[in-house]
């Protein structure tokens, strides 16, 4: 699906807000060195005909799926469902996530405990991105994903999780 090109004044004011998530980004990891935190997080792998969605952010070298933090006092799965229509414009209940295990994932001096929820659809959904934090978004087979730079987490659900496991297995 081609999105329309944006204006030239739009296009500016994106440019700034991945250079000011860059930056921001940057800040985080020096946080994570100095205070050595612990968080949860989520990470929702969408299937669509064998494919899974995977992401592009625009402060991340490495692909990923839709994910983020869970706010303090949010059920995981509602974080789940909020973080995938934050991310990718796919708006679901959280019951219609499927949670299939943690990973624990321990790079950039962050202790991140991320529940892996899983959502298989039908019919491939219209993905919108902000061209601010998302900048892509596109499905992929296990294979063509495992090939490219890859976040730890979304290796780790393919190649450990029993449930991405077999997923990928079928590729």
């Amino acid at each position: 699906m081609t999105m329309p090109r944006p204006s030239a004044p739009t296009r500016i004011r994106d440019v700034l807000w991945r250079g000011g998530l860059r930056v921001a980004y940057s800040l985080q990891r020096l946080y994570w060195f100095v205070f050595r935190p612990e968080q949860r997080g989520v990470y929702v792998a969408v299937w669509h005909r064998g494919r899974l969605l995977v992401v592009k952010l625009s402060y991340r070298s490495a692909a990923t799926i839709p994910c983020g933090a869970v706010k303090r006092g949010e059920p995981r799965a509602s974080a789940a469902a909020r973080e995938l229509a934050e991310e990718v414009g796919i708006d679901v209940r959280p019951e219609a996530l499927r949670f299939v295990g943690e990973v624990v994932n321990h790079s950039g001096y962050l202790k991140d405990h991320c529940d892996v929820f899983e959502l298989d659809l039908s019919e491939e959904p219209a993905v919108r991105v902000d061209r601010r934090e998302v900048v892509r978004a596109a499905f992929r087979t296990p294979a063509e994903i495992l090939a490219g730079p890859l976040s730890p987490v979304v290796r780790a659900y393919l190649t450990e999780l029993p449930a991405g496991r077999a997923r990928a297995a079928s590729d």
